[in-house]
């Protein structure tokens, strides 16, 4: 009885030994998954940690881009804004030179009619004077009249014998008396004509004002015809580079110099052909 429990003990303890080793075997087996799953935790979390930081610097950059572009568009409408101000600066400097160009024009065109009414003023004054003149000599020559015809009469009535010599005198005196207002009528008729004529080379001179004035106007028209201008760099004649010009926004295409103000300079070319190629004198 005893051997058969030392026996079935033994076999115990040989079982619990064996099963204790397997089990500390499948215990250092999953130690050992454990701790490579451990490794492979802390490698994906370190990649995860680079991958975030990768993730960090690329959206620092996307945002550096983002602002660059930015920057770029406001300074390239920076720079338009410059060049329209600059533009329309130069069409005020030339509107300005045409205002004051005008304003010459208008006050010597208003000066000369002046001088021409103050001319024709004086002249109607000249005449007016002649004709008081003229007026004031016909009434003497009337009152003269008067005054002999009643010296007449009363040497009729005085000498009755001598009535005979004193009608052929009368006589003679009438047709002197009627020779001179004949000539006081051809002298009148010769006034009325010569105002007539002034009053003609008037109308004619004020035609020729009003000519002159729509003249001007017509000139002022032709000027008010405005040309812009648009910026574009060209490879100058005899350098390197390009250079900045001012080209006519028309038909012509006229090349000119571009000043360091912004001013217009002088015509050197034109752009001729399909591709707009420059052309310089």
């Amino acid at each position: 009885m005893e051997t058969l429990l030392q026996k079935f003990s033994s076999e115990i303890l040989l079982e619990y030994e064996k099963n204790n080793n397997i089990i500390q075997d499948i215990i250092l087996d999953k130690n050992n998954i454990i701790e490579g799953l451990q490794e492979t935790i802390t490698n994906h979390e370190n990649s995860i940690e680079q991958l975030t930081a990768t993730v960090i610097d690329l959206t620092q950059e996307c945002k550096n881009y983002e602002n660059v572009s930015i920057h770029k568009n406001l300074s390239k409408q920076i720079s338009e804004k410059d060049n329209e101000i600059r533009i329309l600066n130069n069409k005020l400097s030339t509107m300005e030179k045409k205002y004051n160009k005008l304003n010459k024009k208008y006050e010597a065109v208003i000066l000369q009619a002046v001088e021409v009414v103050e001319e024709v003023e004086a002249v109607e004054v000249v005449e007016e004077v002649e004709e008081v003149e003229e007026v004031e000599v016909v009434e003497e020559v009337e009152e003269v009249e008067e005054v002999e015809e009643v010296e007449e009469v009363e040497e009729v009535e005085e000498v009755e014998e001598v009535e005979e010599v004193e009608e052929v005198e009368e006589v003679e005196e009438v047709e002197v008396v009627e020779e001179v207002e004949e000539v006081e009528e051809v002298e009148e008729v010769e006034e009325v004509e010569e105002v007539e004529e002034v009053e003609e080379v008037e109308e004619v001179e004020e035609v020729e004002e009003v000519e002159v004035v729509e003249e001007v106007e017509e000139v002022e028209e032709v000027e008010e015809v405005e040309v812009e201008f648009f910026e574009k760099r060209l490879k100058p004649k005899n350098g390197k580079g390009r250079v900045l010009f001012l080209i006519t926004d028309d038909e012509q295409k006229d090349i000119y110099e571009r000043l360091e103000d912004g001013e217009l300079g002088e015509h050197i070319g034109k752009l001729v052909g399909k591709n707009n190629k420059p052309h310089f004198f």
